[in-house]
């Protein structure tokens, strides 16, 4: 089995949403642990994270949370549900303190009709998001918990790290 040791993710796309989308929705507050949306609720809206962290994750049979996203300032989240059309799956959870724009599904494809070339950068999110869920796939499927931990920390670093003198800071 050949393991890639590189990982990278084009996140070019945060700015390009954020300066796009920041003004056509609702502008709302959540602090730290709030919940913003749960499981099993139909959606036709999403929300774009302006500023500051939000979580998804599963419930488990034991109700212990599965963290499967940690989303940044230029994210979307709840585009799956609104243009399925179907109930979310994920709950998600204010990270730290966060602002997001809570966006009607009239109103983003309204803007998109006029404003086609976002269509890019929105396709780059989506497939940034399930590149994290395939490399957590793998990684369970195929490592041990000691190889998995060191995977993840790696992925953590490149998603949320800082560089400094000593390489990179998770925060």
């Amino acid at each position: 089995m050949i393991v890639r040791e590189e990982y990278a993710i084009d996140y070019s796309y945060r700015e390009i949403i954020l300066n796009n989308l920041k003004d056509i929705g609702t502008e709302m507050f959540f602090h730290k642990g709030d919940f913003i949306e749960f499981q099993f609720k139909k959606m036709d809206y999403v929300y774009l994270i302006l500023d500051g962290k939000v979580i998804e994750y599963f419930l488990d049979p034991q109700g212990k949370e599965r963290i499967i996203l940690i989303l940044s300032s230029g994210d979307l989240f709840g585009e799956i549900s609104m243009i399925q059309e179907d109930y979310d799956q994920v709950v998600t959870r204010a990270y730290t303190d966060t602002k997001v724009c809570k966006i009607n599904k009239s109103d983003l494809m309204s803007y998109l009709e006029k404003n086609p070339s976002l269509y890019n950068s929105i396709l780059l999110m989506v497939t940034s998001k399930f590149r994290i869920l395939m490399s957590q796939l793998y990684d369970t499927t195929y490592f041990d918990a000691k190889d998995r931990l060191y995977r993840l920390l790696k992925r953590l670093s490149i998603q949320h790290g800082v560089k400094v003198k000593e390489g990179r800071k998770i925060h």
